[in-house]
């Protein structure tokens, strides 16, 4: 519901409850001071940061609450708590909700206040800022496991590599062994929230897995500890053992490989994160069959083709035309024109390496780069040919175009491949 919060200098519209900084978070409860047994039947990938509570509620009472609220620095005063729900500051604000009635056909006197003139009467939200160094003492020194993953992702996101030490060393001594399935798994996500994926590695060491989803998440976990160490033998270890002998398995599986701008994952085939750590080993040979051991759809299996003839071309075989009129085929479906440059640019660099002239290659992204108007390929291609009177008006001619200022080309849209 909209709230209008009036009564205090700090006068502020909310639109809604803020998200909290925590949640009930946390994992099936092994000891009463160390973990939340109200989500054990949570998942993998949810709990820690869960943002479920919507009211403040005292961080030393069960590790729950912890509240920050998104877009309003830390200690910002609601209800007379104070930052995360530690304290209070004075002067409560209390919410006023409007009712739909008065937002429809509202008294004389309402109806006619502009909703957008009160929005417009809030203060600019202040600046985040990370949690105050009273909160984070209690949390380094009592916290629990919950506590610690926000408190390493605050430390990370404010670049506070001496808050991330101290909570790394603190991740390591709060879970001893040994611990249940749960507590390890949330000891070892928390230490990969404070950058420390080798301390991750060791904390997952502690236990090991019978068959079933335990084992299947604890290798998954292994992996991500793994490549974040850029262990890459370990992290090929875990990805083979989660294949368990069949390969295509791991195309279906998607890995967690970063975050756009707006925080959203970005994922990518575990078959895909295989072959680069095979050639990351300088294992070409593995990498390849690993790459080409998978069925490529689509953008992205455009781009293994591609990145498959790479490692044949360091491998001293340009016979790759096959694989590259597959991943052409694929990049024209998703309409990907720059990635169907690259793979011609890399088709025609074959092909004369091979000992041909690269006529078709060179002829296909000619006609490419003509209809999306690329001069700069096309004055590339004209570079490396042999000159000719025409070509080289034709070649100045693109030259004088490029030095130019160029106006806005907007979207280019093609309706096929040539």
């Amino acid at each position: 519901p909209l709230v209008i919060r009036f009564g205090n200098p700090q006068t502020r519209v909310s639109m809604g409850a803020f998200p909290t900084w925590l949640g009930d978070s946390a994992v099936a409860r092994a000891n009463p001071n160390l973990v939340d047994a109200r989500t054990a039947a949570e998942g993998p990938s949810q709990g820690m940061l869960a943002a479920t509570a919507s009211h403040d509620k005292d961080l030393v009472q069960g590790g729950q609450g912890l509240e920050t609220g998104r877009g309003v620095g830390h200690g910002s005063g609601t209800g007379g708590t104070g930052p995360l729900g530690l304290g209070g500051s004075p002067g409560g604000i209390a919410p006023v909700d409007l009712s739909p009635s008065l937002l429809n056909g509202c008294p004389m006197g309402i109806s006619s206040l502009s909703i957008s003139l009160l929005l417009a009467a809030a203060p600019a939200p202040a600046e985040p800022q990370p949690i105050a160094e009273s909160v984070y003492r209690t949390v380094l020194e009592s916290g629990v496991l919950g506590q610690l993953d926000a408190a390493c992702r605050d430390a990370a996101r404010f670049g506070q590599n001496e808050r991330l030490k101290a909570l790394r060393d603190r991740l390591m001594v709060v879970a001893p062994a040994p611990q249940p399935f749960a507590v390890v798994t949330s000891n070892a996500r928390a230490l990969l929230a404070c950058r420390a994926p080798e301390s991750a590695q060791r904390v997952l060491s502690r236990y090991g897995p019978g068959e079933g989803g335990h084992r299947r998440t604890w290798l998954l976990l292994s992996w991500r500890a793994a490549a974040a160490a850029l262990d890459h033998e370990a992290a090929i270890l875990a990805l083979r053992r989660f294949a368990d002998g069949d390969l295509v398995r791991l195309d279906s599986v998607r890995l967690q490989v970063g975050e756009t701008d707006a925080g959203q994952p970005l994922t990518r085939s575990a078959l895909d994160q295989l072959a680069d750590h095979e050639a990351a080993l300088g294992r070409i040979e593995r990498a390849v069959a690993v790459a080409l051991s998978g069925r490529p759809t689509g953008l992205e299996g455009a781009e293994r083709l591609a990145q498959v003839a790479r490692w044949q071309e360091a491998l001293g075989r340009y016979d790759a035309s096959n694989l590259l009129d597959a991943a052409l085929d694929q990049a024209a479906v998703a309409e990907a024109w720059a990635l169907a440059e690259e793979l011609l640019k890399l088709q025609l660099r074959l092909e004369r390496k091979a000992g041909g002239d690269g006529s078709r290659p060179r002829a296909r992204l000619e006609r490419l780069a003509t209809r999306v108007d690329d001069r700069y390929t096309l004055w590339q291609l004209l570079h490396h040919d042999a000159p000719t009177e025409a070509t080289e008006g034709r070649r100045r001619e693109l030259e004088r175009q490029l030095a130019a200022p160029q106006p806005n080309p907007g979207n280019t849209s093609l309706k096929e491949s040539d």
